[in-house]
């Protein structure tokens, strides 16, 4: 479900402004521990790939950890059928014409213009690839959306956070 609103201006953006709302800065902003997932054999090459490039970057500035190993997998799933399909797409015409009655020689006479259904997966996977990389804070508005409680130095029971 989307939010609501004006998505908020990302708080290092903010800070580089000079925040001249002078607007309380948010307090509660994800500060997880660097715990990498590991990647699944069963991927795609590309998906391969991305997760090898995304990964380190994300351990890096301390935003992932082992619970976010399925939004990983499936950004990286659709980063791969993305490139998949683009990479189809690029012999292809984007619009296709389809014969639907022909002459007794065979010549057209009837006919439709459509979009190459592979557009439509090129499209979908692009959404997936964009939803995921929302759910895992890789966007300025995004990261200002998530909220947690202090975690700094503070007791983890379950070993998760």
């Amino acid at each position: 479900m989307a939010t609501r609103g004006t998505k908020p201006t990302p708080t290092n953006l903010r800070l580089l402004h000079g925040n001249a709302g002078k607007r309380a800065l948010p307090k509660h902003e994800p500060k997880p521990k660097e715990r990498t997932p590991r990647c699944p054999s069963w991927l795609s090459d590309a998906a391969k790939a991305e997760w090898a490039y995304i990964v380190p970057k994300l351990a890096k500035l301390k935003v992932i950890t082992e619970l976010d190993r399925a939004i990983l997998v499936s950004y990286c799933t659709a980063f791969g059928r993305f490139r998949s399909v683009e990479a189809q797409l690029a012999g292809e015409p984007e619009v296709m014409r389809i014969v639907t009655d022909r002459d007794d020689d065979g010549k057209p006479t009837k006919w439709y213009v459509t979009q190459n259904p592979l557009l439509s997966v090129a499209n979908k996977a692009r959404k997936q690839m964009h939803d995921s990389l929302a759910e895992l804070g890789l966007s300025p508005s995004s990261r200002t959306r998530i909220m947690t409680t202090d975690r700094g130095g503070g007791d983890d029971p379950l070993g998760i956070l």
